[in-house]
Parts: C-alpha cells; sequence; structure tokens
C-alpha cells in the first residue's frame, strides 16, 4: 500500500471515530492526511464511500492483528 493511500485511510478511520461518516468529508480527509487532492479519485474511485469501506476494513486488520 502506498504512503498516501495508507494516509488516507488511517485519517479516514480516525475521522469515522470521531465524528462519524455523515460529518466527514472528502476536503477534510484530504486536508488532514496532507494527500494530493487528485489522489482521492486515483486510489478511491468510488469516493467517500469505498474510503471508508476500506478504512474500516484495515482498522479490523489491525485491531485483529493486536489481539
Amino acid at each position: 500500500m502506498t504512503e498516501v493511500r495508507e494516509k488516507m485511510l488511517i485519517t479516514m478511520a480516525r475521522l469515522i471515530e470521531k465524528q462519524g461518516y455523515h460529518a466527514t468529508g472528502l476536503n477534510e480527509i484530504i486536508g488532514e492526511s496532507g494527500a494530493p487532492k487528485g489522489s482521492v479519485y486515483y486510489y478511491f474511485p468510488g469516493g467517500k464511500e469505498q474510503i471508508a469501506a476500506e478504512a474500516i476494513l484495515e482498522a479490523g486488520r489491525i485491531i485483529s492483528g493486536r489481539l
């Protein structure tokens, strides 16, 4: 996984936990992760929904690995 993609997933997971899916916007994800704006649809052609789904899966993998 590329560093930019990973940062976006981690940022999305953190924002969903903090404020929920509906309160999290693409511009916020881009701003907090430091990712270039064009990378959103390059890595996640399905947009916010795809980022959220993959972020939740990645968070689950991390948690299960710790257990």
